[in-house]
């Protein structure tokens, strides 16, 4: 038997009643509903990524400009020697 629900507040909302009397005990096994309906794309997933792209807040040109500078200015410089290798050079 199979029942379709969200994940909400890390609680699972079913989407309708069960067919059990109130205290029964149950085997749950949880999977990712796949199915091409119009819910909400899998949160990280490329489809949920380009929807977050199209909704609002949409950036000025100016705040992403900046955004790519302070990455910039974040990056560490990397290490051109060999760490492996020991003081003898060998």
């Amino acid at each position: 038997m199979t029942f379709k629900g969200t994940i909400r507040g890390g609680m699972i909302q079913l989407s309708g009643p069960l067919p059990f009397a109130e205290g029964q005990r149950v085997n749950v096994s949880i999977v990712p509903d796949e199915s091409t309906d119009d819910s909400e794309p899998p949160f990280g997933s490329p489809q949920a990524l380009l929807k977050a792209m199209h909704e609002p807040p949409h950036l000025d040109p100016t705040d992403v400009d900046l955004l790519e500078r302070l990455i910039k200015d974040a990056r560490l410089p990397s290490r051109r020697e060999d760490i492996f290798q020991d003081e003898e050079g060998g």
